[in-house]
Parts: structure tokens; sequence; C-alpha cells
């Protein structure tokens, strides 16, 4: 389910707009709007060398999130058809897109699963420090639109900035727990 809140969020309101994810997302948004490569396959072929460092060095997370990278890269692409079928405008579409994702991440989290290498990062980091999951994906999608922004600038930026505050809002109320 979270992988499909997630793949609804990027598709149905995010890429309309050519706005930015943090994280992996983003940086497989950016190959989608330059290179017209699939969202799905580049989030999951930039996750392999995360996913091979929690092989080598912390296996169980590797086992529980193989899943999760295959699922939403697979319903990332499933769901690209909503690209050019939800029309709002872009400030509501960076709220309710940031919201969609954030719960599906939130989920995905909550299930002890990562839906990229970067959030499979964040968990791993999390465990060990005591910080909250969704505080160190939002540092992390923050440095990602920081990057993006000299790429399509500052209103881009801020939009996509609004949507990452969001995605870290809600995957923080529903990864409180987690850490417990």
């Amino acid at each position: 389910m979270g992988s499909i809140l997630l793949s609804i969020g990027v598709n149905g309101f995010i890429i309309p707009h050519h706005l930015l994810d943090g994280g992996l997302m983003g940086i497989a948004l950016i190959f989608y709007y330059f290179f017209s490569i699939p969202t799905g396959l580049s989030m999951i072929s930039l996750s392999i060398p995360l996913y091979i460092f929690a092989f080598i060095y912390y296996r169980r997370y590797f086992y529980n999130s193989i899943f999760g990278v295959i699922f939403s890269s697979f319903f990332l692409d499933l769901f690209s058809f909503l690209s050019d079928r939800i029309q709002l405008p872009v400030l509501l579409s960076a709220l309710v897109g940031g919201t969609f994702i954030g719960l599906g991440a939130g989920l995905i989290l909550q299930a002890g699963v990562a839906g990229d290498g970067l959030d499979l990062f964040a968990q791993m980091v999390g465990v060990f420090t005591n910080v909250n999951v969704g505080i160190i994906i939002f540092v992390l999608d923050a440095l990602v639109l920081l990057l993006g922004m000299k790429f399509f600038g500052l209103g881009i930026f801020l939009y996509s900035l609004l949507a990452t505050i969001a995605v870290g809002f809600f995957t923080s109320i529903l990864t409180i727990r987690y850490l417990e």
C-alpha cells in the first residue's frame, strides 16, 4: 500500500509540474525530465550501491528492504499514466503529492522496509543513532533539492521544498513509533 501511495503522489502530482522529490527519487526524476528514463528504473538502478552496502554490512536491512525498492520501482512505472491525468495548481499539487509520498514512505518504513537506497540508508542511521527516520530523510531530500535548484530554478525548488516538507512531516508522524 505504501508503494502505491508513493507512486500516486509522484506520478499524479509531482511529475505534471516537473517538481522534484528528494533523495534517490529526486535524482530519478531529474533523469526522467532530462532523458525520459522511467523513474522506477532509475530509482532501482541508483539504489543498487546502497543495497550492496546493506548486504555486506547490515544483511537484515537488506533482506527486509529488497522488496521495498522492487515494489516501489514497479509501481512508479506502473502508475506513470497518472502524469497527465490529474490537473491541479502547482501549490496544491506540491502539498497533495508530498502528503501521498510521505504517507507511502511512512507506511513502507513502518513495515521495516525501505522504498529506495537512501531510505534504507536513513533507516540504518536512524536505528543506530535514535534520530527519527523521517528527519534523516528530510535532510537528505533537502540536499537533493538544493542540487536540483541549479537545473530547475528557484520557483520549482520552492514548490519542491514545500512537497518535501509535507513528505518529511507525514513520514515522521508514521515513523515515530518505529524507533521505540
